[in-house]
């Protein structure tokens, strides 16, 4: 599966992979052939890739190995009575006549109600009440909604009759409970028995059914809504349970997810670095709740700081936590860098790509590359003393000549197709650098100079790349320009895939 990472990783694996063009006697003349790597204006463009916006999976910005998963999971078993011939039959009613004679010790309900259904089949369900997650802002006193799920072969509870029951947590302690009443009827809405105004779903305002356009069904949410999965019965009783006055604050805070925005990229040392800069969390709170709510769940979404993000799910829902967690690994998230340009490695297919606009893509001030950045203040691992950097074989030094323009266009005088097609020019301007360049390695000497009519980082290292520049050394330039700084960018690194393999304790 192809992952962007908004860093670059360009894998030392890059300088070994095939001639592109079928080997030394099929190269064009302007190629220049090196590591088995062919360096020419068309694989340099393929090589240098620019992009607006883009895509990836949210699991590329977090890291779920660390997730923490904070579940309020609440639980009880029951047994729903005065069913009318659609409760449990045969086996399942007298496993319901069991489970109910043990309840009514535990909770003091009436034993005579017991003796009376022992016979009869069809007139109580064996239960289990779940919730569905705490919801957000809930206080003592709140109606808590509930998942019960029929354990037997009951074909329909509703409208049943539930003695005081507790829903307690892992540990035991009650938190919500039902006083005991009838089940909502079908059909019955929310707050209807109780005489609360209720207004129906299903009439609008000119007195027609309100009719959903996908499923052709009602639109309307039941008090007691029957739901039916891989052969189990369960209803979604949205209220009934209420939570007890004495429950502790701690066990009112909702459900969540937070995953660590940050990722262990050298787990002997302890190293991390964060894949997602600030600009960019605005746009991945947004992605994560469309997302999601695109999957019929509702979610917020937050971060705390730049270190990790927390997932609240929101309202009534089918899926557990668990359930929620998997899905969030799912989904992907769609990038539109404004205050910086992210220059990215597909590793896959073995490009770079450099998204954002195009006014953060411009140099302004010089870059110069000799030495490679990863052995900067290396250490000897025997001696532990300081290791003098490595030379490059591919050396740069880009002056800026002149800084880019947007114009009164904002264009910086780079059309449109439409203007291509047009011949429109726009004003503004790239810019311009001066590059001074050499290659030396075994089988090449190489020099050259020119004036580029560009200050774009992108156009400047498509040319240095078509005259030799490897892959190791297009991330050089990037550190370097970032660093300086000489450009606005979002840049990050795995040591392990620059780390020289006689210099171990590089950086």
């Amino acid at each position: 599966m192809k992952r962007l990472l908004p860093l670059v990783l360009l894998l030392a694996a890059c300088a070994s992979a095939p001639p592109q063009n079928g080997g030394a006697t099929d190269v064009p003349p302007d190629t220049v052939m090196r590591d088995g790597i062919a360096h020419n204006n068309a694989e340099a463009e393929k090589f240098i890739v620019r992009n607006r916006d883009f895509s990836a999976g949210l699991i590329d910005y977090v890291d779920p190995r660390r997730a923490t998963l904070t579940s309020r999971s609440l639980s009880a078993e029951s047994v729903v009575f005065r069913l009318d011939q659609t409760g449990d039959t045969k086996e399942f009613h007298k496993a319901a006549i069991e489970r109910a004679a043990e309840l009514a010790v535990s909770y003091a309900w009436p034993a005579a109600m017991i003796e009376q259904e022992q016979d009869r089949e069809g007139y109580l369900a064996y239960v289990r009440i779940e919730s569905v997650g705490m919801p957000t802002g809930a206080t003592r006193g709140t109606m808590l909604p509930v998942r019960i799920v029929c354990l037997g072969d009951a074909a329909d509870i509703r409208g049943g009759y539930l003695y005081p029951t507790p829903l307690k947590n892992s540990l035991g302690r009650t938190i919500a409970f039902f006083e005991g009443g009838y089940l909502p009827a079908a059909h019955e809405l929310p707050g209807e028995r109780e005489g609360k105004p209720v207004k129906n779903p299903l009439i609008d305002a000119r007195g027609k059914q309100v009719i959903d356009p996908e499923t052709k069904q009602p639109m309307w949410e039941e008090a007691l809504e029957r739901r039916q999965s891989l052969g189990r019965v369960s209803y979604i009783l949205r209220e009934g349970f209420r939570i007890a006055a004495t429950v502790p604050d701690e066990e009112l805070s909702s459900e969540s997810i937070e995953l660590p925005m940050d990722r262990i990229i050298d787990a002997e040392r302890g190293k991390y670095f964060l894949p997602v800069s600030a600009d960019m969390i605005p746009e991945l709170i947004r992605g994560v709740e469309s997302a999601m709510a695109e999957r019929g769940i509702k979610v917020k979404a937050a971060t705390v700081g730049t270190r990790s993000l927390v997932v609240t799910p929101l309202g009534v829902r089918e899926k557990t936590l668990k359930e929620i967690f998997d899905e969030l690994q799912l989904i992907s998230i769609t990038f539109k860098p404004r205050n910086s340009v992210i220059i990215v490695f597909d590793d896959e297919r073995q490009r770079v790509v450099l998204y954002g606009p195009v006014e953060r893509r411009f140099l302004f001030d010089d870059v110069t590359l000799g030495t490679d950045p990863f052995t900067v203040d290396a250490v000897d691992p025997v001696t532990r003393k300081p290791r003098p950097p490595q030379q490059l074989p591919f050396r740069v030094t880009c002056r800026l000549v002149r800084r880019a323009s947007p114009g009164r266009s904002g264009k910086y005088g780079i059309p449109t197709q439409a203007e291509v097609d047009a011949g429109i020019l726009p004003d503004g301007d790239k810019g311009a650098v001066r590059l001074s360049w050499t290659l030396r390695t075994q089988e090449l000497d190489r020099e050259g100079e020119i004036e580029l009519p560009s200050s774009d980082i992108s156009d400047i290292l498509r040319y240095l790349f078509a005259q030799g520049m490897g892959p190791r050394e297009v991330v050089g330039f990037c550190v370097v320009a970032k660093d300086k700084p000489a450009l606005l960018a979002e840049l990050g690194f795995n040591p392990r895939r620059f780390r020289d393999p006689e210099n171990p304790e590089g950086r």
